[in-house]
């Protein structure tokens, strides 16, 4: 009888502290929206930071509107619900999203996009049931997709934000993913092992969906090998997430740790190995005096990551309504760089090939006319988009990319075999091979390609 009281005691005592726990998290969320409403600027965004509060409050369902002075007014309530949503707000905060996506989309061509903006971008019209597939004839997702993610955080990103608006992720990214997940621990933070574990829920909850927009910039491959691959990386990614919470109950800092929170709560896919409650109480503890936890971007994440339900990882599930998507404003773009447009620019003519082994037993030949002042590095992209042999994996050093992979083939340091780029004025024949005299002496971000050029990637033992 004593041990049952003393069971009982305890549930209910364990019972309180997370019901207080809840508490905390919802004054938490209560004082951060009220704080992120005193940073809203006179255009109703956040600065460089309205993309990521956008999709908080979207999520969270805290957007409404009241009337002052005979005026609609704009603002964020933390006492209403989804079900109190306005149009008002959201197409006055919508429409500075807009103004600020054009802003992005309207730099130079000669600037490289940035696909974690684009990404962020994207999210955040999803979240407000935007098609950004068709942003008034234009397709943003297709604009993500032709710009390659350089560091590890914006892959995640990407993938996830490329999910979430109803595309389907370039199978190397996927590669890319798993390379991640595969690196020794320490090499990754838990932010980056959070968002690729975010971009795998999403395609594994939608990859057998199919498209019915005619204008999908992909097409959905085979799924059955596919998916059972991205199941698997899936199960792996969200254990090496969990096994990176400390002591104290973070996941290093407030970013990682809101992110990894994101990802391990989120409604699909769940691990064990980790202290929620732990992490929450470590977020809820860096709540400041004045409602926010440091910084408007940090501070909406937190927000999303005290909600419990998934964040980010829940964005493709909004329930929006039929026939009731935005097409955003008529922006006359340019077309951006991309396989298609390279192709049909009248420029220079160049060759790129692949051999394999020392002895050359397979051998791969693409010709392709180029704009001028293209780097070879923009050829390999290219490339890779007209043929799948040419798919590449690079690690980003700081004089440029380093290529460690093409079409499947990674090098092996142990056995010595590598990839070398020869630069060639001349067809090159394996029967006589090219002498290193002609490997590039630069990397492919520097080298500019010249009409008559012949570049052959080689793999071999050295």
């Amino acid at each position: 009888m004593d041990q049952y009281l003393l069971l009982c005691s305890y549930v209910l005592l364990l019972v309180g502290k997370l019901e207080g726990l809840s508490q905390d998290a919802d004054f938490a969320i209560a004082t951060g929206i009220k704080w992120l409403e005193t940073q809203q600027d006179l255009n109703y965004g956040w600065g460089e930071e309205t993309p990521r509060v956008v999709t908080t409050l979207a999520l969270l369902g805290r957007l409404n509107h009241t009337r002052e002075n005979g005026k609609t007014v704009g603002r964020l309530d933390s006492d209403i619900g989804p079900q109190d949503c306005s149009n008002s707000l959201q197409q006055l905060v919508a429409k500075q999203l807009e103004v600020e996506l054009m802003l992005e989309l309207w730099r130079p061509r000669t600037d490289e996009r940035n696909p974690g903006k684009l990404s962020l971008f994207i999210l955040a019209f999803t979240s407000l049931c935007y098609d950004v597939r068709n942003f008034h004839g234009h397709d943003v997702l297709s604009q993500l997709l032709r710009h390659e993610p350089e560091a590890p955080y914006e892959l995640g990103l990407s993938v996830l934000a490329t999910c979430a608006a109803g595309g389907y992720p370039k199978r190397r990214l996927l590669r890319k993913i798993a390379e991640i997940v595969n690196d020794p621990p320490q090499l990754h933070m838990a932010d980056v092992l959070s968002l690729s574990a975010m971009a795998l829920i999403c395609v594994a909850r939608n990859g057998q969906r199919e498209t019915t927009v005619p204008r999908a910039p992909i097409q959905i491959p085979s799924q059955t090998g596919i998916q059972k691959a991205v199941s698997s990386l899936l199960k792996s990614t969200m254990e090496k997430v969990a096994k990176a919470q400390e002591a104290d109950g973070s996941f290093g800092n407030e970013f990682s740790t809101s992110l990894a929170v994101q990802a391990l709560t989120n409604l699909d896919y769940r691990v064990d190995g980790w202290d929620e409650r732990k992490a929450e109480q470590w977020l809820i503890d860096r709540l400041q005096s004045d409602g926010s936890f440091g910084t408007v971007g940090i501070t909406s994440q937190i927000l999303l990551a005290l909600a419990g339900d998934g964040g980010f990882s829940q964005i493709d599930r909004r329930n929006c309504p039929s026939g009731t998507t935005q097409k955003g404003l008529e922006l006359p773009l340019e077309v951006a760089f991309s396989p298609s447009a390279i192709q049909s620019k009248i420029g220079v003519q160049i060759t790129y090939i692949l051999w394999i082994d020392r002895n050359v037993t397979d051998v791969k030949e693409l010709e392709m006319k180029v704009p001028e002042k293209t780097t070879f590095f923009e050829v390999m992209k290219a490339a890779a988009e007209l043929d799948p042999n040419y798919e590449f994996s690079a690690t980003i050093w700081p004089n440029g990319h380093y290529v460690h992979t093409i079409g499947g083939r990674r090098e092996q340091p142990i056995g010595f075999h590598f990839w070398l780029l020869y630069r060639l004025p001349f067809r090159p024949d394996p029967k006589n091979p090219p002498p290193t005299d002609y490997v590039a002496p630069s990397g492919v971000d520097d080298i500019i390609v010249q009409n008559g050029d012949y570049f052959l990637f080689w793999y071999k033992n050295i």
